[in-house]
């Protein structure tokens, strides 16, 4: 199986395939992308992997979609766990792209096939956006679509109840939320001491450490290439954490052991 990895930048498109020496580079631009996809059919990828870049993404997603080629998005955190597993934890965007390469040929069979929206969903979404470029108007777009809201809009407003919740930007509401509410709307959120803290940004370690929690590993779930495991601290509420299949075992977990939790550096936490 022959796998390629796409590092997702405002201007440009890194590509990385198994079996090239280095990566090639094209414009995030429509004669560009499908310049990428002529690639990618011309070396016969199997397994393409990109790394969602607020919305960046969504043209490459989709055109791989319309060409029939097979392809996942993966988040942030998932990316950085495998580098750090791997020992490769520079940051340059053709090492990013060879590392997504590495990661689609390992776990290709485990990753979850990217769908793209129908056309008329694409077709609306794009005839807002015209609409917003053209007539310099606020348009006022309503739905319980978290991606979909994320995708189009340039701020959104979170409303709970009839109450307003926050209002900011996507990256503003994902990387600061305001509320508990604000937090779970964009994905699952467990508990950590007395803190809300998203399942992928804990930190795991089977060696004692300052923690915020410990105790053992009572639940391990394989979905793919992620791992999902509870763990029952003592006289504390149970923690779920989702980790990668590489870093499980880089990290050398099992079900039973006991692990020591912590916030990761720079994860978006509300106090309980």
């Amino acid at each position: 199986m022959r796998a390629a990895g796409i590092d997702v930048g405002k201007l440009s498109l890194d590509l990385a395939v198994d079996g090239q020496p280095s990566a090639r580079r094209f414009a995030n631009t429509p004669a560009g992308i499908t310049g990428l996809v002529a690639a990618l059919r011309a070396l016969g990828v199997e397994r393409i992997l990109v790394e969602a870049t607020g919305g960046y993404e969504e043209p490459v997603l989709e055109a791989c979609c319309d060409a029939g080629l097979w392809i996942s998005r993966i988040n942030p955190r998932q990316a950085r766990d495998f580098a750090r597993a791997t020992g490769e934890l520079a940051k340059t965007d053709a090492i990013d792209a060879r590392l997504l390469a590495l990661m689609a040929g390992m776990f290709g069979d485990r990753l979850r096939r990217h769908t793209a929206p129908p056309p008329w969903q694409r077709e609306l979404r794009d005839w807002l956006r015209r609409l917003h470029d053209e007539v310099h108007v606020t348009t006022v777009f309503v739905t319980h679509d978290q991606e979909e809201a994320l995708e189009v809009a340039d701020s959104i407003v979170v409303i709970n109840d009839g109450r307003i919740e926050q209002i900011g930007t996507p990256d503003e509401l994902y990387d600061e939320p305001a509320s508990e509410f604000v937090l779970s709307f964009l994905g699952p959120v467990t508990r950590l001491a007395d803190q809300l803290i998203r399942p992928h940004d804990i930190e795991i370690s089977r060696y004692e450490q300052a923690s915020s929690a410990n105790g053992p590993i009572t639940r391990w779930t394989r979905v793919g290439f992620e791992i999902r495991l509870e763990v029952t601290p003592v006289d504390h509420p149970l923690v779920q954490v989702t980790v990668t299949r590489a870093e499980a075992t880089a990290l050398g977990l099992h079900l039973g052991d006991h692990v020591w939790l912590r916030p990761a550096v720079g994860a978006d936490r509300v106090r309980a």
